[in-house]
Parts: C-alpha cells; structure tokens; sequence
C-alpha cells in the first residue's frame, strides 16, 4: 500500500491519451501541483524525461516535449505518478489506489484519511448520497463521533438491520439510546424491541403548562396530552379530543 500524504512539493501527472507529438507541439499532459511525500520509486517507461531538479519542471506543467523515446510508448496506457525533484515514481492506477492520505498518513486500516477543518460532498445537478455498506445483518455499519479518538455516539445499523442511536461515557461501554425498527418504524427509547409507534423503557415527564397557554386541541390533534400545572385544586393531566382539551380523570371539559 502507498499513502500519499502532504508535504514537500511535487506534482501530480496524468498523461492524456494521444498519439507521439511532433517534436514542436507542447507535451500532451495535464499536471496539477500537489503537496507530497516521496513514495517507493517505479520508474514508468511511458512518463516524459525530467532534467532532475529543473525548477521549469515544478513551475511550468506544460514543456516542449524532448524525449526521442516517446514515440515508441503506447497511447492507451494511463497511470498516476509522482514527480519529487529528482525521479518520477509511480503510484499504481489511479482508479485502484490501495490507500490515500490527505493531509494525514493512511494505514491498512483507514486506507482513507482526511485531515481538514471541513469536508464538503457536493451535488452534480441534483441529489447526492452517502453510502454506508455492510456484509452482513450481524456486521456494523455506522457513523462513530469522538473526542480524543475516543467515541461517545455513534449511529447506523450496529449488529443488526435496526436503525440504532448509542451512546457512551468512555468509548468501551455504550447505551442504546434510540432504536428504530426497520419492520414497523416502531421507535424505542431505552428499548431494544420497541412493540409501538413510541416505546419508552422508563417514566416520561411531560412539560408543564398553563391554562391560558393550552394551545389549540383541535390543531394539536386528538390524543395530545399536556400537564395542566394550575388547575383548581391542583395539577391535572389533560387530553385532546380533537375539539376540546379534557381532564383525564373524569374527562370534563377545561
């Protein structure tokens, strides 16, 4: 595997596919200027001659082409290399790069690193995706949030096909915070096979609110609930029959 990871100056290189130029026509290549460590040296045959350590060469990405040996490489191959000031070296084909580091060192690992105050997946026309795939049912697939390298939530499909929210104080014990069933959307909380829309593995507490301040019950919905905090006598729970709010104990009217 080969990291390519930022550094020194050097220069990234696709030679475009096209026949042997005339000795007067520029080299056919597009170059782009790129922050690098060395990789192992591999010479590529097909790359055009570099004087080592001509300045032209890292300033200038288009050179007149001086290579007697060009017109015998073939014109379909295509390749990514690296040139560091004093070779040209090759980084296997672009399209199969075993590892890549951006600002950062990749490993066997995290073949993919980025080190970055932002990241941006941008649109091409219309919607964009983000995809995460697992092998398996019992196998993760998820989104890990750390501080320190050390998680303290994550959330995606995490042993199972369930929609899965965890959470954790140290990054070795984790607590499954919400839980979405992928059979019936059934959403649990504090539950690992939530049996209705909302099921909740514990008390609920309900805000409280003032007569005066009950919002409409027929734009709320029948079957909303508040905690009337200034009912006569005491505090009352209270429901929405769609036109009016009533107590839940002897459902009068408020």
């Amino acid at each position: 595997p080969v990291s390519l990871a930022l550094g020194r100056s050097a220069r990234l290189t696709w030679p475009t596919q096209r026949k042997s130029p005339k000795p007067s026509e520029p080299h056919p290549k597009r170059a782009i200027r790129f922050e690098g460590d060395r990789v192992p040296k591999r010479r590529l045959e097909r790359l055009p001659a570099v004087h080592p350590r001509d300045p032209r060469h890292l300033s200038h990405p288009e050179q007149q082409h001086t290579d007697p040996h060009h017109s015998d490489r073939r014109a379909d191959q295509t390749a990514l290399a690296i040139y560091d000031g004093l070779d040209w070296s090759a980084l296997g084909p672009a399209s199969q790069m075993e590892t890549l580091g951006i600002n950062a060192t990749a490993d066997a690992y995290n073949r993919l690193i980025l080190s970055a105050n932002a990241s941006l997946f941008d649109h091409e026309g219309t919607g964009h995706q983000l995809k995460v795939n697992k092998a398996t049912e019992t196998d993760t697939g998820s989104l890990v949030f750390q501080t320190g390298y050390q998680g303290h939530a994550e959330m995606g499909l995490a042993g199972n096909n369930n929609f899965n929210v965890k959470v954790s104080p140290d990054g070795q014990t984790f607590s499954n915070a919400i839980l979405i069933r992928n059979d019936t959307g059934n959403v649990g909380i504090d539950t690992y096979w939530p049996t209705a829309k909302l099921d909740v593995g514990g008390p609920v507490r309900i805000g409280q609110v003032k007569r005066a301040d009950l919002p409409s019950a027929s734009e709320t919905g029948a079957g909303a609930i508040v905690y009337v905090s200034d009912y006569p006598g005491g505090t009352a729970l209270a429901f929405s029959d769609g036109g009016n709010w009533r107590l839940m104990h002897n459902r009068a009217v408020l």
